[in-house]
């Protein structure tokens, strides 16, 4: 289910059975007025297939965007999220972002592990050159496909 397309009506039939949230955090970089986009276009069609292919069970947030490098600024915005995210009585958080964030979400993956029964699942992507980009695309489907699976088999 995406976020943007439920009504309260509708929230209120299919909640006990949705568990998971998603949330893409898509970077925007720029450069003098060149935009900076292709890895957030990267996350943001991983996200859509995987709630076309988990609907019914996953909740699609809208995305993060993202501007800047620094990780000082980053990581308490992102962990603020998490935070509220883990009292919403959702079971499993699945982070997809851009490499430059991996290290970052990885840490507070494992922070919040220990002190709530959140499960988060991180995924970072690296898109690559434009050349070769479906099969790039494709691989990344499967992978997170395969991660959110194992996460709920592990933890059910």
């Amino acid at each position: 289910m995406i976020l943007k397309g439920i009504d309260r009506e509708q929230w209120g039939s299919v909640a006990a059975y949705v568990d998971t949230l998603l949330l893409p955090i898509s970077p925007v970089r720029l450069t003098g007025k060149m935009l900076q986009v292709d890895e957030s276009l990267f996350i943001d069609e991983l996200a859509n297939d995987l709630e076309e292919k988990l609907r019914g069970r996953l909740l699609l947030l809208p995305a993060i965007s993202y501007i800047g490098q620094n990780p000082e600024v980053f990581k308490p915005y992102i962990n603020e999220i998490i935070k509220e995210m883990a009292n919403s009585g959702f079971t499993y958080l699945i982070l997809l972002a851009d490499r430059a964030h991996a290290a970052i979400l990885e840490d507070l993956q494992e922070a919040f592990a220990e002190k709530t029964g959140l499960v988060i699942i991180t995924h970072t992507v690296e898109q690559g050159e434009q050349e070769g980009r479906e099969a790039n695309l494709e691989q990344a489907k499967d992978q997170l496909y395969q991660k959110v699976l194992e996460a709920w088999q592990n933890h059910a």
